[in-house]
């Protein structure tokens, strides 16, 4: 498997990916994508088995306190348990690091049991919970660098 930063070409499988574990996703987050495959401050990575996009994450660089949010994290169901997510977030905490970050965080929903093991797993800590106006809560997870 390798991991790399994403470009324009993968554009395609990234919304494909997108839309089927998150809905159909908006223009917005298209034009995004192409904007954001050019910045250094908002950066793609794919994850691909034998020339196929099994995976994304995004990552946002905050230079003004040392961090960065993984905003996505996200492996096919057919390629999850196989140490695929483990080297895509190996790959992004690698890039932060290089850039001069000091932490990251993340963020998830309390019953995404699958995401919390998994990011508990890569040395995270959950740092704080909040409830949002939905009345859903999520949960906060950092992890120093």
């Amino acid at each position: 498997m390798v991991v790399r930063r994403a470009n324009l070409k993968d554009l395609k499988p990234i919304l494909e990916l997108e839309e089927r574990y998150f809905g159909s996703p908006k223009e917005d987050f298209k034009s995004l994508i192409e904007f954001k495959t050019l910045n250094e401050e908002c950066v793609f990575f794919v994850a691909e088995e034998k020339e196929k996009i099994i995976g994304y994450s995004r990552i946002h660089l905050f230079k003004w306190y040392n961090g960065a949010h993984i905003v996505t994290i996200l492996i096919d169901e057919k390629y999850r348990r196989k140490g695929y997510g483990k080297m895509l977030m190996k790959e992004v905490e690698k890039y932060a690091k290089s850039k001069g970050m000091k932490i990251l965080t993340l963020d998830t929903e309390p019953d995404n049991s699958e995401a919390l093991i998994f990011y508990l797993k890569n040395g995270y800590k959950i740092c704080g919970y909040k409830e949002n106006l939905n009345g859903k809560s999520t949960v906060y997870l950092s992890k120093k660098l």
